[in-house]
């Protein structure tokens, strides 16, 4: 009994994780059907744009969506953005779950269900841009039948 292990100086939960007590950092609060959360390096203007016309093409304008843009290692807190927006779709690009706070599996480039919402997690905007098969088959299989036709319930 004569050692004693010094627990409560000990780091057994890094401070990284602090990011999911802490308020969600969205500018603006209030309801959007839609959440796109993307990394940084997709502030690049063509990629922006691109990710503006897919928008467009979903029939919805900047008072339905809001964008949530991580740096590089960084994280939010899913359940604080789900509380503030309250979304229907959410579409991720390149993100992992655990960068959320979530302990899921998703499946990517695909349709996926959780915690009430329409989940697509996809390839960073790069790899989209670079590949119009893979455009196409996101466009076609996914998102035009979540946005325009109505198949995984009214958005």
């Amino acid at each position: 009994m004569g050692m004693s292990l010094p627990l409560i100086r000990s780091a057994v939960v890094s401070s990284h994780y602090d990011v999911f007590w802490n308020d969600a950092e969205t500018e603006e609060k209030g309801a959007r059907l839609v959440v796109i959360i993307s990394r940084s390096e997709n502030n690049d203007p063509a990629l922006s744009g691109m990710l503006d016309r897919m928008v467009a093409g979903f029939g919805l304008g900047e008072a339905d969506t809001i964008k949530v843009c991580l740096e590089e290692g960084g994280s939010v807190a899913w359940y604080r953005i789900q509380m503030r927006h309250q979304p229907k779709v959410v579409l991720t690009f390149g993100i992992e779950p655990r960068s959320l706070g979530i302990s899921a599996l998703f499946t990517i480039n695909e349709v996926n269900k959780f915690g009430g919402c329409i989940w697509l997690p996809c390839v960073p905007l790069a790899a989209i841009a670079a590949d119009d098969k893979l455009k196409r088959h996101l466009w076609d299989t996914y998102m035009k039948p979540i946005f325009k036709e109505g198949r995984y319930g009214a958005i």
